[in-house]
């Protein structure tokens, strides 16, 4: 065997995986065939391991992305969720300072409308020949004592009304003042 030989088949043991390595002289084709069968074993093996790595790799980065998925729905509920309590407690604030206003606004028209009725009363000077409001005509302003508070006795048709501390003789028909008398006691 030529020393080139010898020195091709020692390269190519070294070549080949230990467990298994055929060497040939370069002259026999069926060590030539069986070497060529167990480099194609070797690479289709180590294809198959380059897939499946290659698969793992893919399947991992998938779940990779799947966790960040979630995380992004999870912040983005989050937010959501945020922003809806915000709102809510707008809406609150928001109710509760108008339910304020509200009754501000309704004390400042009680005691404004108080007041009113007390100016009307203090300025309200009766005249005989006026006619008297139709609200001072009510049954609670009819004064059926009159003589226990002094009054002449109201001709037929009229009838005595204490009115802001003053009392009217007024005709009940049409409401007009005939006489008035201040109070007495």
């Amino acid at each position: 065997m030529p020393k080139t030989a010898t020195l091709r088949a020692l390269g190519l043991c070294l070549l080949l995986p230990a467990a298994g390595a055929l060497a040939w002289s370069g002259n026999d084709p069926q060590q030539q065939q069986q070497w060529q069968e167990q480099q194609r074993q070797q690479n289709e093996h180590r294809r198959q391991i380059e897939e499946q790595q290659r698969q793992e790799a893919q399947r991992r980065q998938q779940e990779a992305q799947q966790r960040w998925n979630e995380q992004q729905r999870r912040q983005a509920e989050q937010q959501r969720q945020w922003r809806e309590d915000q709102r809510r407690k707008q809406e609150e604030r928001q109710w509760q300072w108008e339910e304020a206003q509200r009754h501000e606004q309704e004390e400042r028209r009680h005691a404004w409308e108080a007041g009113q009725r007390r100016e009307e009363a203090e300025r309200r000077h009766w005249a005989a020949g006026q006619y008297l409001p139709s609200g001072y005509r009510a049954r609670r302003y009819y004064v059926e004592d009159w003589r226990e508070r002094e009054l002449p006795r109201p001709p037929h048709g009229a009838q005595w009304m204490a009115v802001n501390g003053d009392y009217l003789l007024v005709d009940q028909d049409n409401g007009r003042i005939r006489q008035i008398v201040s109070d007495r006691r």
